[in-house]
């Protein structure tokens, strides 16, 4: 079952439930937000629990991939020696727990209550003599929900074989708006008459501006360097060119439909049909752009739903995005300003260069390896 509180403010948009009752899932709206709820109750049979993980992966939790999901039940398998005391030794490389760990990675979760409990035991089964205890019951949230975990613990209850699992999560906390990232060329633009008769013109200015540079790759990086700006300017103005032409497009569109509908003539017919072109054309270099950004590998030519190409490609980023870190010394954090600093210093410390003595024996063993 998957409930909710009587004063939640939570509007239900889908429900279905599994034919065999092995899983039930509610497409929900909880004050603003998204959040799809599945509730699953595995198989204990090995061959059954693979069928069952693939069969839930590619029918239910693909259809959801843009959705924040939520995951929880009881898995009856363990993915970690931890999560395991007695019994028979916990394999790695069972099919069942492959397809398990497959299905976790392949949809970006985290399982909720490791990530509080990093290096802690805790058990949700065990057998009366309590002397057989496993981990069968978990929460699994989005990777990118990850630092907005406040709480994940385990509760014992009288009705149950199974202890409960609380988790508290806050969806109030956003993540930080992604950076300008790097520039990559827009090939689109070897299409452009514009950029071509502009870049012709200009190459032969920038290979006069460095005709003194000595050495061949210098004077090719310092010209590459030149037409990379040229590009940045060309593509920002064409950009912002687009999107005013876009702008008033959009605006006059249904001024011109209501026009029509009261006065009609061949002109104004002929400037909306012009409108609802160009319109298109803008909506689908649009979904063009999305779908490279978003690495779709398959889609249908023609294809104009942008809404879920920008979704996939939110769903990219999120992928990327880190939430939290784990420093040196062991401490997490999960401020993204101290996370980025924590990574600058990484990569200053990995990549400052060093006063090597070049009579010292590990200098000269560098240079001897075969």
């Amino acid at each position: 079952m998957v409930l909710f509180k009587p004063n939640l403010n939570v509007t239900i948009n889908k429900a279905l439930a599994d034919k065999n009752g092995r899983y039930i899932l509610t497409q929900t709206s909880i004050d603003e937000t998204n959040v799809v709820f599945v509730n699953i109750y595995e198989p204990n049979d090995t061959s059954q629990q693979i069928l069952f993980l693939r069969d839930l992966s590619s029918s239910v939790l693909s259809s959801y991939a843009n959705e924040n999901i939520m995951l929880g039940g009881d898995f009856n398998c363990v993915n970690n020696a931890m999560d395991k005391k007695c019994g028979r030794p916990f394999v790695s490389k069972n099919a069942a727990v492959t397809e398990f760990e497959s299905t976790i990675r392949v949809h970006s979760f985290v399982d909720a209550w490791r990530i509080v409990n990093l290096h802690n035991i805790g058990f949700t089964w065990g057998n009366p003599s309590m002397k057989r205890q496993i981990r069968l019951d978990y929460f699994f949230t989005p990777k990118v929900l990850q630092k907005l975990i406040q709480e994940c613990r385990i509760i014992p209850n009288t009705f149950s074989g199974h202890s409960a699992l609380i988790l508290t999560i806050c969806f109030n906390e956003e993540t930080e708006p992604c950076g300008p990232g790097y520039w990559r060329f827009n090939n689109s633009l070897l299409s452009d008459n514009e950029y071509i008769t502009l870049l012709h013109s200009k190459i032969p200015k920038f290979v006069e501006k460095y005709k003194e540079v000595e050495g061949k790759g210098l004077f090719w990086e310092m010209v590459k360097m030149e037409i990379r700006g040229l590009t940045v300017r060309f593509s920002k103005l064409n950009a912002k060119r687009n999107r005013d032409e876009e702008k008033l497009l959009t605006f006059k569109f249904p001024k011109l439909s209501a026009k029509l509908q009261t006065a009609y003539s061949e002109d104004d017919k002929a400037e909306l049909q012009r409108i609802k072109i160009k319109l298109s054309d803008f909506q689908t270099e649009k979904t063009r752009g999305a779908i490279i950004r978003s690495r779709a590998r398959w889609y249908e030519y023609g294809e104009k739903n942008s809404k879920y190409f920008l979704n996939l490609e939110k769903v990219n980023y999120r992928r990327k995005y880190i939430s939290s870190l784990i420093k040196q010394n062991g401490t997490r954090i999960d401020d993204p300003k101290e996370i980025l600093n924590e990574e600058q210093n990484f990569f200053v410390e990995l990549y400052s260069s060093r006063n090597v003595d070049p009579d010292s024996e590990g200098f000269s063993d560098f240079f001897n390896v075969p």
